[in-house]
């Protein structure tokens, strides 16, 4: 009997035990979930204060989609930490204490969950605070682009210009690529009114079409020796080719007055006048050339 009575003390003995230890495990762990949540709202307040002042600089820099959604997610922000911190202080005037002590597992079981629901909700809070950074980050670098990409054109602008006075003084003429250079200047100008408007994208875009136009004027206009050359060294051969052309035109001229004197009018009459035109590309070749 003594030792069946020893033997049932000692399992009762060894049962508290065990649940002290889970309860003392489950309070540990309600005490890390809330350690992690005061963390988060400790080191959060200042970068949300942060990037709410560098959101607030770039509306009044930028009214496109990006500057838009940037502010709709500084609000999001906002309220996903504003509503973790006031469930954090709930928890901590409530039954949510993991420091009170002789609380049960699921006690402590339900505390950790409530103050993992707040670190959550803080996590993703920081989460979108990341991403909007990064956003910030790129419209901030197009706010600096611009001017700089002004200046690139601009200087793309007086390269081809100089380049077109080089034709024109070589005796060239330089139509197109003067047409190039006006387009250039004016899509420059429209870039310049859209970075005026606070719309530094489009401005971008612009310019760099702008400078595209440019460099393409100048390498029109560095050409065009180089086209005359390769003109020269087919003359020749385009002329002996128009020759070629008159015989088929003489042939097809006899061709048309044998057609129209075998046949009636209304047979004939789509093809009237094509051998008129044809002698007239032919003379206009020869002009060019």
């Amino acid at each position: 009997m003594l030792l069946v009575g020893g033997f049932s003390a000692y399992k009762v003995i060894t049962g508290r035990q065990r649940e002290r230890e889970r309860r003392r495990a489950g309070q540990q762990k309600a005490r890390l979930a809330r350690q992690g949540a005061a963390a988060r709202i400790n080191e959060l307040p200042e970068r949300i204060q942060m990037l709410e002042i560098k959101v607030s600089a770039l509306k009044d820099q930028a009214v496109e989609a990006d500057s838009s959604l940037l502010v709709s997610d500084m609000d999001k922000v906002k309220a996903l930490f504003d509503g973790a911190a006031a469930a954090y202080a709930d928890l901590a005037h409530s039954a949510g204490d993991p420091d009170r002590d002789g609380l049960t597992v699921p006690e402590y079981q339900a505390i950790e969950e409530a103050y993992q629901r707040v670190l959550a909700k803080l996590q993703e809070a920081d989460t979108l605070a990341k991403t909007l950074e990064e956003r910030s980050w790129a419209l901030l670098q197009v706010l600096s682009d611009v001017p700089l990409r002004f200046s690139e054109v601009e200087e793309a602008i007086s390269q081809a210009r100089r380049e077109i006075q080089a034709a024109r003084d070589a005796g060239f003429k330089t139509g197109r690529p003067e047409a190039l250079l006006a387009e250039a200047g004016s899509i420059l100008e429209r870039a310049r009114t859209l970075f005026g408007d606070k719309r530094p994208g489009a401005a971008l875009e612009s310019a760099r079409q702008a400078g595209e136009k440019a460099r393409q004027a100048a390498v029109t206009a560095e050409q065009l020796p180089r086209v005359k050359e390769q003109a020269i060294a087919g003359a020749p051969a385009l002329a002996a080719r128009i020759e070629s052309v008159k015989g088929y035109i003489g042939g097809g001229a006899d061709a048309f007055d044998r057609i129209s004197a075998a046949y009636a009018e209304s047979s004939w009459l789509s093809i009237q006048g094509n051998g008129t035109e044809a002698t007239n590309r032919v003379d206009w070749s020869l002009q060019s050339l």
